[in-house]
């Protein structure tokens, strides 16, 4: 991980966390799942097992799913500033598309993913209810954002707006790298789920284009932030804080209705090299109608990019993360 990290906004809190197993019952496997949550103590250090620390609650949940060959030990830096920031992060490794999958990780596997990050909710808000448990009181489960990495942010997706897989639960999505990939006997919504779009315009993987075409097309709030020459895997670069700060003040604007977040969100968008869209009305509540056609950031006049009309042909590339 980049070591720009440390010039990130550390947010409020210290970080507490742990790993804790949770089963697929579908395969059988387990799901090693890492948990972050805002504890006592200076800010921004981390100290792991250390729950007789943690800060009260109850706090948003925020769920990160990653991409192929990946694993949630890749994103720590990110997941410890989030929780820092005042979220209960939890990212489960999983099984099929994970840096440890056996044989290897298989790309089709993200089918099999949105069921496996439901699963692991319900795990994860069943130990929040339960009085004795170590996160017992500390996640608020009207309050949850599910976000992701490439087939991570197809998981994302599918989880918000896929007919096969939707889960109530979740009324926030933040899709990094996000690529249009098929679920088998599924339809896609309209479900006005606020949602946050960024994504690297030399992506070689999963083209910009498909975060464009998925934010033309969102009929909730939502935001996209195009990275000038980012590829497809931008964290470790100086895109680095970019994603950070825009998606704390995302959820603090979707989750924690904070106003303020707006107008720093728009600001992480617009440094020069970073162009950013929003629809800029954003309903106090759930939104249940349609927002207002898409509007163009003031301060940039770049046009929105179009996907190829036969998109973009697979190839040993598009298969990494």
């Amino acid at each position: 991980m980049p070591s720009s990290l440390a010039s990130h906004p550390a947010g409020t809190f210290a970080v507490g966390g742990f790993s804790e197993p949770i089963a697929d019952t579908k395969t059988g496997r387990e799901m090693i799942t890492l948990v972050r949550f805002p504890a006592v103590g200076p800010r921004g250090l981390v100290r792991l097992r250390a729950e007789r620390l943690r800060a009260g609650g109850p706090f948003p949940l925020f769920v990160w799913s990653h991409g192929l060959n990946a694993d949630p030990h890749a994103f720590e830096p990110f997941l410890d500033a989030w929780a820092s920031a005042g979220y209960v992060v939890v990212a489960p490794t999983l099984p099929g598309t994970s840096s440890s999958a056996v044989p290897r990780p298989e790309f089709g596997a993200y089918v099999d993913q949105p069921g496996q990050v439901s699963l692991v909710l319900d795990a994860i808000l069943k130990d929040a209810a339960t009085v004795g448990n170590r996160l017992h009181g500390l996640i608020d489960p009207t309050r949850i954002a599910a976000g992701g990495h490439s087939l991570g942010a197809v998981t994302t997706e599918a989880l918000t707006q896929q007919s096969c897989c939707v889960d109530g639960r979740i009324a926030v999505a933040v899709e990094i790298s996000y690529g249009t990939e098929p679920f088998p006997n599924s339809a896609t919504l309209d479900r006005p789920i606020p949602t946050l779009f960024i994504h690297g315009d030399a992506d070689t993987r999963f083209p910009v284009a498909d975060s464009a075409s998925a934010f033309s097309h969102a009929v909730g709030p939502r935001f996209l932030i195009v990275l000038h020459s980012g590829g497809h895997t931008p964290f470790n670069t100086w895109a680095g804080p970019v994603i950070t700060n825009a998606v704390t003040d995302f959820l603090n604007l979707t989750l924690k209705r904070d106003p303020s977040a707006r107008e720093r969100l728009q600001i992480v968008g617009a440094v020069p090299s970073a162009t950013f869209w929003g629809v800029l009305t954003y309903c106090r509540g759930p939104a249940r109608s349609k927002v207002p056609a898409v509007q163009m950031s003031p301060w940039d006049g770049a046009a929105m990019p179009t996907r190829p009309v036969k998109g973009v042909s697979p190839g040993p590339d598009r298969l990494a993360g």
